[in-house]
């Protein structure tokens, strides 16, 4: 998300005042890395809110099964 967002003229700096990264030693870093964010929406479709769920990859050998709960 950091880059795609900076990409687009956003700081890291904006992002983490925002909620959306964390300063860390090794720099700022995205607080939703390894998460699929599913949108809520109303109704008229608007988005009104965001379910999370993890996503942790798990390769069989052929390395094609992704897994997320």
């Amino acid at each position: 998300m950091l880059s795609a967002l900076g990409k687009r003229g956003c700081s890291a700096g904006l992002l983490v005042q925002a909620g959306l990264a964390v300063n860390y030693d090794r720099g700022p870093m995205d607080k939703f890395r390894g998460r699929v964010m599913i949108p809520i929406q109303d109704p008229r479709g608007h988005v009104v809110g965001f379910r999370r769920s993890y996503f942790r990859a798990k390769f069989s050998t052929d390395g094609k099964i992704h897994e997320y709960w």
